[in-house]
């Protein structure tokens, strides 16, 4: 960075330290911001994003990866931790609280299955008619983590392979 220019803030810092644990996968706004623990929907987060991106830093809008300059850049100043905390679909259960917890469990079980919500509720000792287990898989899927499809809910199968 030049001398005049304002320095990267904790969160810009947070965003391209998670980014270079997997510098070849891209990340939707919301799972960077459930994985540093951030707000993204508000304006301070799009202005983390933005100038990053203007630095050549990440890329992509909808979702966002780490550049070659990015990863020099996290390496160099101790952002990358590439021999520890890999990410991993487990990792995001430290994440979660709640009953969104329990029915990512139940999903992380077999991530290449559908399960029912009564399936998800039985194995998560959860009432599955409730509104509280609607928002649990509702903020799931905000998230990007799971998928609703045909009638089941799944590991959403971009990060399967994390």
């Amino acid at each position: 960075m030049d001398g005049d220019e304002k320095p990267f803030s904790g969160s810009e810092k947070d965003i391209l330290g998670f980014l270079s644990l997997h510098p070849e996968q891209a990340f939707k706004k919301q799972q960077i911001g459930a994985m540093i623990r951030k707000a993204w929907k508000g304006g301070s987060f799009n202005t983390y994003l933005s100038r990053l991106r203007q630095k050549g830093f990440t890329e992509g809008s909808g979702a966002v990866k780490i550049t070659q300059e990015g990863m020099e850049y996290a390496r160099a100043n101790g952002l990358s931790n590439e021999q520890g905390n890999q990410v991993s679909l487990e990792n995001w259960l430290n994440k979660l609280g709640g009953g969104a917890k329990k029915i990512y469990e139940v999903l992380l079980s077999d991530p290449t299955r559908g399960f029912t919500k009564e399936e998800i509720g039985e194995q998560a000792q959860m009432v599955c008619t409730g509104g509280s287990f609607n928002t649990y898989v509702s903020r799931l899927c905000t998230l990007g983590l799971a998928v609703k499809e045909n009638g089941a809910i799944k590991i959403n199968p971009e990060i399967q392979n994390l």
